[in-house]
């Protein structure tokens, strides 16, 4: 069963259209990102899996629950980090996760879960009015990870959070992954999305530019991988060798050595292993490898896997 299926999913508010006629499956058990920039509908597909907002048309589902007939099931088994929310400014952090905690009947270990997300025990009972931005961040985190969720969806999560938070993120996301938690991580930090998940979908104006694993969307583009080896020096030859590799695009000599530009990055080990056969010692290696600005550029301009 997939964690979540859209079928011509659509949302629009006051005739703009914030979800356009997508249809996307999430697999249980994977990270999948949403990127894209503000306005793109990462946040409103979020919201309509969680019917805090209804579709014009389409359907979505959550572990085979109708997001709208059957909300009260999706939420029992999902953990939310909003974009933007509100915190009981006089209550405690702790308060907060006790509320949770009773809504979804669950019996962890509330202190584990405050300290799994890098809050400090003793700001435990402190009101949250005084907390700060980070902190408040720390907390909604927190609030999510209680009653062990099967479906994360994390909405711009690391907006607020320092570097130290941001890391430690990233440890939660593997962590819940590895006990079979299904992770949405909606960014419009490429770097983040490169990071944490396996598969992406580009949002652009609501609808999905394109869906695939990193490394296929940036094959399919025809985005490179760019590797400068410096050499001893270069056999007789090497260019013609070179280049008859499927996966080498190009071919620059240097006065130290070579640049090879790589379609996959499977091209580059291809491609050292050719030079070492015939005779060459690679002295040194420098990779350049294309990210995920590249890619969302070319196909939000027109381009297309």
């Amino acid at each position: 069963m997939a964690a979540i299926e859209t079928d011509e999913l659509t949302k629009r508010f006051d005739g703009d259209t914030a979800v356009d006629d997508l249809s996307l499956t999430v697999e249980e058990g994977e990270v999948f990102g949403l990127l894209g920039p503000d306005g793109s509908g990462k946040s409103t597909l979020i919201e309509l899996l969680l019917d805090i907002v209804r579709p014009t048309t389409g359907s979505a589902s959550v572990f085979g629950f109708d997001c709208q007939r059957e909300a009260k099931e999706v939420h029992r088994r999902v953990g939310y980090v909003p974009d933007e929310y509100e915190l009981w400014g006089n209550k405690s952090g702790m308060n907060h996760l006790n509320f949770v905690q009773a809504t979804r009947g669950s019996d962890e270990d509330l202190e584990e879960v405050w300290e799994r997300v890098g809050l400090d025990i003793e700001d435990a009972d402190h009101a949250v009015r005084g907390y700060s931005e980070g902190l408040r961040q720390r907390l909604v985190i927190a609030m999510a990870l209680v009653g062990e969720p099967d479906l994360l969806l994390l909405d711009e999560p690391t907006s607020r959070l320092d570097s130290d938070g941001k890391r430690r993120l990233q440890r939660i996301v593997s962590r819940e992954t590895e006990s079979g938690t299904t992770v949405v991580f909606a960014s419009s930090v490429l770097s983040e999305i490169e990071e944490a998940c396996s598969r992406v979908a580009l949002l652009d104006s609501g609808q999905a530019v394109a869906v695939d694993r990193i490394d296929a969307l940036r094959k399919n583009v025809g985005v490179v991988s760019v590797m400068r080896l410096v050499l001893d020096e270069l056999p007789e030859g090497a260019p013609d060798e070179l280049m008859r590799l499927g996966d080498v695009v190009g071919f620059e000599k240097l006065d130290d050595g070579v640049e090879i530009r790589c379609g996959h990055p499977s091209g580059k080990a291809e491609a050292i292993n050719v030079l070492e056969d015939m005779g060459a010692t690679v002295l040194d290696i420098r990779i350049r490898e294309p990210s995920l600005d590249n890619v969302a550029d070319k196909l939000v301009s027109g381009g297309s896997p």
